[in-house]
C-alpha cells in the first residue's frame, strides 16, 4: 500500500509540473501578441510609403577633366528612363579601386541649390526624358576624382525620392586631379 501512495503523489507531480510549462508558454505567448499589437503601430505600412518609379534612370554620357584651378570636372548627364527627374546625388571615390561613396558639396550653387551634401536640386529646369545637359562639377572635397556616380531623385509635394540604382553603374574616369 505504501507503493500505491508514492506512485500517485509522483503522477501529480508531474501533471503539475506539465500545467506549469502549459501556463509559461501561454503567457510568453500573450506577451509577445501584446507586444506586436503595441509595436505595429510604429512602424509605417509599406502601402503609405512612396517610391520612385522604377524606370527612373540618369547616365553619365561624357566627362572631361579641365586643366587648371579650381579642382573640377564636367558632365555630360542624360535621363534614360521614362519620367521626369529633379536632381541627382553625386558620389564620387577618390582612390583607385574604391566604390564611390564620397558625397561632393556644391559650393559654387551652379547646378542647384546644394543644400545638402551631394544633392544637386534642378529646381524648375527638370532633366526630361531623352534629354541630357553638362554639369560642371567642383571637388575640393577630394584630391582626387577616380570614379563617378549619379543617383536620380525625385522631389514630391512632402518627400524627396531617392531612385534605386544599381552599384556596378558608375564611370571610371581616371585620376581627374587637375592640379
Amino acid at each position: 500500500m505504501i507503493m500505491k501512495k508514492r506512485k500517485g503523489k509522483r503522477g501529480k507531480r508531474a501533471i503539475s509540473l506539465m500545467v506549469s510549462y502549459v501556463l509559461l508558454i501561454v503567457i510568453a505567448l500573450t506577451l509577445a501578441g501584446g507586444v506586436y499589437t503595441w509595436l505595429r503601430f510604429y512602424i509605417p505600412q509599406t502601402d503609405q510609403q512612396q517610391e520612385c518609379p522604377t524606370d527612373t534612370s540618369l547616365t553619365i554620357r561624357s566627362y572631361t577633366c579641365p586643366v587648371g584651378p579650381p579642382k573640377d570636372i564636367i558632365l555630360n548627364i542624360e535621363n534614360n528612363g521614362f519620367f521626369n527627374v529633379d536632381g541627382f546625388f553625386l558620389r564620387v571615390a577618390n582612390e583607385s579601386g574604391k566604390l564611390p561613396t564620397l558625397l561632393l558639396t556644391n559650393p559654387t550653387g551652379s547646378v542647384g541649390s546644394g543644400l545638402f551634401e551631394g544633392r544637386y536640386y534642378l529646381g524648375t529646369n527638370i532633366l526630361a526624358p531623352g534629354k541630357n545637359r553638362t554639369f560642371p562639377i567642383v571637388y575640393t572635397d577630394a584630391n582626387q576624382v577616380y570614379r563617378v556616380q549619379v543617383q536620380p531623385f525625385i522631389q514630391t509635394e512632402t518627400d524627396l525620392l531617392s531612385c534605386k540604382t544599381s552599384v556596378d553603374l558608375y564611370v571610371e574616369v581616371g585620376d581627374c586631379d587637375t592640379t
